[in-house]
């Protein structure tokens, strides 16, 4: 019998796919084994966006990291092994808000032996993207950590990150908390820090001397709801306004090259009185207006993949989300939908020519609705919003209000079996689907959404509650 060393390069090529995996296929977050179908979800396939779902599912686009340490071992084992886990070690990157990471992270730019296998890097601006009270880990911590400004040795990886000859992925990761430009929180990423990351990667994208002109997939985690103020309106200051152009340069020529965005969106959270979130403006204006005119518009010829969520509200139905056609659409994942009339669900049927995978994370059919203020059209069951107005050179897009309106109470008849035959019937290109309650209590729901298993949830119906917002 033949050692494993003697196997097939192709089955020793399996033996380091599987152990790079490690335990992540092995059990989900209840302990239930997973499909025996998703291992073949793991392949590492970096051809181009048409290669099929097989892409898609690869194990770069879904886990950040590999199993290191094992991979470490493996590697010493022979000098096939070395080169193959070697692959899948510097696959992925990440960069953490460390002078320690950025280290790392200029050493294996300066070695082109590591350098070339870098596929993947991962920005993420705080230790613990997802923790409220969670900070920069800094050797000597200073009054300078106040998140108004990133620091110049993160800046500099950014500029950097077109250096990685092979990279095609490329993910910003930002913390899960966001607050208002006004705010004195100093625990929590602002818009000016959250605006200068973007800037800075952008223009490392686009570098003049380095550009990643193979970076096809773009994923942004936790961007908060509002759009950066130099892709909307120009700036009367001089200076500020040489560095808006030249965001909306690098933005625009980038984005022409994406076709596979993920997005997930954070807003801002009332604490102290939850009943009010809904009324804040930032939210209505992105998922109703700014997102489509800014972030897909300009580039829904050219996506095949679209990954939309959001961090802690329901978005579709209050606030509504508008969004264009995308002619080319093969798989859409969708985190935290609401439905309450036809328009989404023909929305997704409009893709029925090219649309192959849908994945629905928590999404919910608002089976009623509480309204104060509101505008609402009760035959077709949607809110009415008013006409798109500017104020302070933002779009503004709010929902009609007539304060005259008693509290009414409106019931929806919509049901998840009207819509899944409608997509039965309707979508003849569509492969695999998928609708169930992903990992969000872990953070983890937008990283593992292209293996959200099938479950039925009490919640998938929910009462639109406008005086405390989404509720059972």
């Amino acid at each position: 019998m033949k050692g494993p060393l003697q196997l097939p390069p192709e089955l020793l090529s399996r033996i380091v796919d599987l152990v790079a995996i490690g335990e992540t296929l092995e059990t989900n977050r209840d302990d239930e084994p997973f499909n025996q179908d998703c291992n073949n979800k793991y392949n590492i396939d970096n051809e181009p966006p048409a290669s099929g779902l097989s892409y898609q599912h690869s194990m770069l686009a879904i886990t950040p990291r590999p199993d290191v340490t094992t991979l470490r071992n493996l590697r010493l084992a022979s000098r096939g092994f070395a080169q193959m886990c070697t692959t899948r070690l510097f696959g992925c990157i990440r960069l953490l808000p460390t002078e320690e990471s950025s280290f790392s992270y200029n050493q294996i730019l300066s070695e082109p032996v590591l350098s070339n296998q870098v596929r993947k890097v991962v920005f993420q601006t705080r230790m613990v993207p997802g923790g409220s009270t969670s900070f920069w880990s800094r050797q000597e911590p200073g009054p300078g950590d106040d998140y108004s400004r990133p620091h110049p040795f993160f800046l500099d990886a950014l500029q950097q990150v077109g250096r990685f000859s092979n990279l095609t992925h490329v993910e910003m990761v930002f913390g899960s908390q966001c607050i208002a430009p006004d705010s004195s929180n100093e625990t929590t990423e602002r818009v000016r820090f959250r605006e200068g990351v973007l800037s800075a990667l952008y223009a490392g994208l686009n570098h003049c001397e380095h550009p990643a002109m193979e970076v096809f997939n773009l994923s942004i985690k936790n961007l908060q709801d509002r759009t950066p103020h130099a892709l909307i309106n120009n700036n009367e200051d001089e200076d500020e306004a040489v560095r808006d152009i030249k965001f909306r340069k690098n933005f625009a020529q980038v984005m022409s090259r994406i076709t596979h965005l993920s997005l997930q969106v954070a807003t801002e959270d009332e604490e102290s009185a939850p009943e009010t979130t809904l009324d804040l403006p930032e939210s209505h204006n992105f998922f109703g207006y700014e997102l489509r005119k800014y972030w897909v518009a300009p580039i829904a010829e050219n996506l095949v993949y679209f990954k939309l969520y959001a961090c802690d509200m329901l978005f579709g139905t209050f606030p509504a989300c508008n969004l264009p056609k995308l002619p080319e659409l093969r798989t859409l994942i969708l985190g935290n939908l609401s439905m309450c009339n036809e328009d989404h669900i023909d929305w997704i049927l409009s893709h029925a020519a090219t649309l192959e995978e849908l994945i629905l994370d928590d999404a919910v059919v608002a089976v009623g609705t509480v309204l104060y203020a509101e505008v609402a059209d009760e035959a077709s069951r949607r809110i009415i919003y008013s006409s798109l107005t500017i104020e302070d050179g933002r779009p503004l897009y709010q929902p009609k209000l007539d304060h005259a309106l008693p509290k009414r109470r409106s019931l929806w008849l919509t049901r998840w079996h009207h819509i899944f035959g409608r997509l039965q019937r309707s979508l003849p290109k569509l492969k695999h689907f998928a609708m169930g309650h992903g990992n969000w209590d872990e953070h983890k729901a937008f990283d593992e959404a292209e293996i959200l298993q099938n479950v039925l949830t009490d919640a998938r119906y929910q009462y639109l509650d406008r005086g405390t917002g989404p509720d059972n």
